[in-house]
């Protein structure tokens, strides 16, 4: 999914709070990783839209009260893993993906938005290894570097 406009992090923020609201989730259900992630850490000025992981009951949570169905992707579709649930989300620029791992204490809060560590954040690039992750990998390696000083 691609937003109408490109999103900074006070658009992440706000939408990411009302997906919460709207679904009655707790932050710690929804991680935040990709761009969405880079622009909370301010390694990016703007994302073209938000990139989410959840665990399965809560894709289930979100899919029934939106009333669709995730659709299946893998890895033939330029995904980390195979048999992944997807479920676009127009009204909050999300594409939400159903991690069969999600782990609820695996991230960090970054200015009220749960998102991937700085470190899975860098793993999570490096496993996609896209040219348009070249710029996102050194930056995160530099964040991390700097954190460890």
């Amino acid at each position: 999914m691609k937003a109408e406009v490109p999103l900074t992090v006070n658009d992440i923020i706000t939408k990411y709070q009302a997906m919460l609201s709207e679904f009655g989730l707790r932050p710690n259900q929804i991680r935040v990783g990709a761009g969405s992630a880079m622009v909370m850490y301010g390694l990016r000025m703007e994302t073209d839209d938000i990139d989410a992981d959840c665990s399965p009951e809560t894709m289930r949570v979100i899919s029934e009260k939106m009333g669709v169905t995730p659709i299946v992707v893998g890895t033939e579709q330029g995904y980390l893993t195979n048999n992944m649930e997807l479920l676009t989300m127009p009204l909050f620029d999300t594409d939400m993906h159903g991690m069969l791992t999600y782990d609820e204490s695996n991230g960090t809060m970054v200015r009220g938005v749960f998102c991937y560590t700085l470190e899975d954040l860098l793993q999570q690039k490096l496993q996609l290894n896209r040219p348009k992750d070249q710029q996102d990998i050194e930056n995160i390696r530099k964040a991390i570097a700097a954190t460890s000083n």
